[in-house]
């Protein structure tokens, strides 16, 4: 059990740290490559249907903080127990 906490609190990290990453990006605009489609690719498909449910806020995203909540929140649960 010790295993599955351990590795949902790196897949959280890690994904944490892609989010931000993401949000960085935006910011800066930085042209396609590798790395921005490793990032883009695999933090879509938690960020897009956040998107989707969020309403319309102009310029700015409040999809990864949505994000950021929901992981931790799923973080804590596995962590105790719940």
């Amino acid at each position: 059990m010790d295993f599955i906490i351990q590795t949902v609190n790196i897949l959280a990290d890690i994904l944490i740290v892609f989010i931000f990453i993401r949000v960085i990006f935006s910011w800066f605009g930085l042209q396609p490559g590798w790395l921005t489609k490793v990032i883009f690719e695999t933090t879509n498909p938690i960020l897009k249907p956040i998107q989707k449910a969020l309403p319309n806020t102009g310029m700015i995203d409040f999809s990864p903080m949505v994000a950021f909540f929901i992981i931790q929140l799923v973080r804590s649960l596995i962590n105790h127990g719940l």
